[in-house]
Order: structure tokens, then C-alpha cells, then sequence
């Protein structure tokens, strides 16, 4: 059973509005969907079922970033037979009594489409076996994006990628994304992400050995400078300057396995 615990917002509306099992499985479409997925058609009328719809234009679109009051329990980009240019959000809304919603209103923010609410969202829901067991207030339980056939526009709910990548991490995002991470580990992941992003739209990435030389600095240990350095390096374009920095970043006696990583 799934219990989310009321949540009030009076602001830009970021924080986590309660998430469901993330176990999976697959749907009539082959697509994974949640475990504990409601089962729409079966909603009692006493719970007050709506879908709303809200179009939008994707016109000098390259990225969709999605926040319906945090809510990342059912959340999926559906490709569709639409107009180019267009896209569609669908959210599948309950409630009992009484609701607060908030306001949705799509806004171009250079390449960025946003579709986030703000004002107030009050939800308590308990979902059992995709029935709704008990409900307060007005919750959403699925919320879909529409966009055309063969769009080549990232979906991000929450911060999380949902479709494929169409756009590369350029190299000044990857070193603020670097910085703003905490732990080696995500900061490994960081640069999985900048890496894979231009493997993803068939490119490579290219860095300076001075921007080289900013990453290698967010790694304490010399063994997580090596690693990073072993995952970067052939994306250096002034490699004659590699050595430099190598030799400024690495101790003695890290130098020659620096030096054969990068083939210097």
C-alpha cells in the first residue's frame, strides 16, 4: 500500500509530492509503468475524476522540464499523432471534499519550456492494488506529456530525464554540475552523464586542458583523480598542454600513470 502524506506548498512548487513503488512492469505498449499504477476506469465517481489539458508550444523548445507540485509517482511522455511544433499534458486529477490545485502556466525560459504549477497543493492518498483506499483533498495521479511523432525534445520531471537525449551536456553545465555535486560518487556520475550525453547523439565532447584541469581539482584522493582523468582526458583538444597540468595536478609518484592514461 502506497500512503503519501499531505503536502502544502505556497511557493514555486519543488519539492517531492510523494512517489510510488518504482518497481515496474510492462504495459499494453511494452513501456514500463508503476507497479501501483490507479486504474482510471475504476476511480469511484465520490472521488470526483478529471482530466485537464493543457496545450503548448514547442517552438525554440530543445528541453521540457515538467513539476506538478513534485509529483513523480506516474509520470510518462506518450508520442503521438500532433501537429509539430505542439505538445499536450494531461493530468488525471482526485479529489474529495475539497482541492487546492495551484496555477500551471507554460513559460519559455530560453530553450527551457516550463510546465510547473505554483500556489498550493494540499494531497493525502492511500492506493491499494490501483484503487484509491482513501483520500483528502485533490491529488494527482498520472500526469502525461503528448508530443508529436519523432520530437526531438527532452522531458524532464523533477529533474529527471524521461526520454532519450537529444541535447549534449555542454562542458560549462558538466563543470557546474561537478561542482554543485558532494561526494565522489556523484560527482562520477556527473561526468558519466557528460560523457554518455554526446555518445547518445552520436558526438564527443571537447574540453581545455585548463577545463580539464578544474575537474581533476573537485577529486581529494589521488586514485579519484586518475579515474577522472581516465574519463576525460580524450576529450582535451590542447593536448600539448596536457603535461602541464599533469604534472601540476599529480604527485611524483602518480605522474607516470597519469602520463600513460592520457599518452603524454
Amino acid at each position: 500500500m502506497k500512503k503519501l502524506a499531505i503536502y502544502i506548498f505556497t511557493f514555486a512548487l519543488t519539492a517531492c509530492g510523494g512517489g510510488s513503488d518504482n518497481n515496474s512492469k510492462t504495459g499494453d505498449q511494452g513501456k514500463p509503468v508503476p507497479a501501483n499504477r490507479v486504474n482510471w476506469d475504476a476511480v469511484p465517481p465520490n472521488y470526483n475524476p478529471r482530466v485537464d489539458d493543457t496545450g503548448f508550444s514547442l517552438n525554440g523548445a530543445e528541453r521540457v522540464e515538467v513539476n506538478m507540485s513534485g509529483f513523480n509517482s506516474d509520470v510518462e511522455v506518450v508520442y503521438a499523432d500532433l501537429p509539430a511544433g505542439t505538445g499536450l499534458l494531461k493530468v488525471y486529477r482526485v479529489f474529495k471534499d475539497s482541492a487546492s490545485w495551484g496555477s500551471l502556466q507554460p513559460q519559455l525560459s530560453g530553450t527551457t519550456l516550463n510546465l510547473k504549477t505554483y500556489g498550493t497543493y494540499e494531497c493525502s492518498i492511500s492506493i491499494r492494488n490501483g484503487a484509491i483506499t482513501d483520500l483528502k483533498g485533490g491529488c494527482y495521479v498520472r500526469v502525461q506529456i503528448y508530443l508529436p511523432n519523432n520530437a526531438q525534445v527532452e522531458v524532464y520531471n523533477v529533474g529527471q530525464l524521461l526520454t532519450k537525449r537529444f541535447v549534449p551536456v555542454t562542458t560549462e553545465i558538466f563543470l557546474t554540475n561537478l561542482r554543485r555535486a558532494t561526494w565522489a560518487e556523484q560527482k562520477f556520475a556527473v561526468i558519466s552523464d557528460y560523457v554518455s550525453s554526446y555518445a547518445n547523439v552520436g558526438g564527443r565532447p571537447a574540453m581545455t586542458s585548463a577545463q580539464l584541469k578544474t575537474a581533476l581539482r573537485e577529486f581529494n584522493h589521488s586514485d579519484e583523480k586518475l579515474k577522472a582523468l581516465t574519463q576525460l582526458q580524450a576529450a582535451v583538444t590542447d593536448r600539448e598542454n596536457l603535461k602541464a597540468v599533469l604534472d601540476f595536478e599529480f604527485s611524483f609518484r602518480d605522474r607516470e600513470e597519469a602520463r600513460r592514461i592520457t599518452g603524454v
